[in-house]
C-alpha cells in the first residue's frame, strides 16, 4: 500500500515537472533574448537597453516577417536612443542587424521614429576634436544649433558644421578634415553644409530685417568666406587639427 502511495505521489511530481517544462518553453521568448544579449554586448547604456527591448517586445507579434522584423529591432534601438539623448549612429545600429536596412523606412514608420537632431551628436563629437577650449565651442554650438533644419542631411554632417563655424567664431584653428573626421562623415558633406546653412542664416535674416527685427544669431551660420562661394566652406591653410 505504501509503495503505490509512494509510486503515486513520484508520477505526480514527475508529471508536475513536464508541465512546468512546458510552461516555460511557451514563455520563453528565444528572439527576444537574444536581441537583449546584441544590445548588451553593444556597450549601450542599460536605459537604452531597456526601453529598445520594451518597444521590440511590445510591437513583434503585431507585425509579420522576418525582414521586418529585423528592420523593427534596429528602430526601436533607434527611437530608445533618441528618447534618452544618446548619439546612436544609424550605421552602428545597422551593423548589429545588418537584415534591417531592407524594410527599415516600414519599421520606421510604425513605431513612429523622429529625425535625431544635431544637438544629439555635438558633445560626442565635440569630444573627439582635439583642442583647448572644448567647452566654449560645446556652449556656442548647441546655441547655433537651436532653430537648425536638416534639409535632408544627415544630423551629424550638420552638427560637423554647426561645429567647425562654432571654432572658427572663438578664434579655434582647427580643419575642417579634422571635424568631419571627428563626426564619422566625408568633408565634402560638411562643407556642402556650410554653404546651406548660410544660406538658411541669410533667408533668416533678411525675415527678421522685414519684421523691423535683426539677425539672432540662432538657425544659421555666420556667412563669411568660408561658408559662401564656389568651394561651400572649404578650408584655409591653417595650423593644427
Amino acid at each position: 500500500m505504501r509503495r503505490e502511495v509512494s509510486l503515486s505521489r513520484v508520477l505526480e511530481r514527475r508529471l508536475r515537472a513536464v508541465r512546468l517544462r512546458v510552461l516555460d518553453r511557451r514563455s520563453y521568448d528565444r528572439d527576444l533574448y537574444s536581441y537583449r544579449v546584441r544590445l548588451k554586448s553593444a556597450c549601450l547604456p542599460r536605459h537604452v537597453v531597456a526601453e529598445a527591448v520594451r518597444l521590440y517586445s511590445a510591437w513583434k507579434r503585431r507585425v509579420k516577417g522576418r525582414s521586418l522584423l529585423s528592420a523593427l529591432k534596429v528602430a526601436a534601438l533607434l527611437k530608445a536612443s533618441r528618447a534618452y539623448g544618446y548619439p546612436l549612429y544609424l550605421r552602428r545600429a545597422l551593423e548589429m542587424f545588418p537584415s534591417g536596412r531592407h524594410r527599415l523606412t516600414e519599421a520606421l514608420s510604425i513605431l513612429g521614429v523622429e529625425p535625431a537632431r544635431p544637438e544629439t551628436f555635438i558633445p560626442l563629437i565635440v569630444s573627439r576634436i582635439p583642442i583647448q577650449a572644448r567647452h566654449e565651442v560645446l556652449v556656442e554650438s548647441l546655441r547655433r544649433a537651436r532653430g537648425v533644419s536638416l534639409q535632408g542631411r544627415k544630423p551629424q554632417v550638420v552638427a560637423a558644421a554647426v561645429i567647425y563655424q562654432s571654432c572658427r567664431t572663438l578664434g579655434l584653428k582647427v580643419t575642417l578634415r579634422s571635424v568631419a573626421r571627428a563626426a564619422g562623415v566625408s568633408e565634402s558633406s560638411v562643407r556642402c553644409a556650410l554653404s546651406a546653412l548660410a544660406r538658411f542664416k541669410s533667408a533668416t535674416d533678411r525675415d527678421a530685417g522685414k519684421r523691423g527685427g535683426g539677425p539672432d544669431g540662432e538657425g544659421g551660420l555666420h556667412g563669411d568666406a568660408d561658408a559662401g562661394g564656389k568651394r561651400g566652406g572649404g578650408e584655409e591653410p591653417q595650423a593644427g587639427g
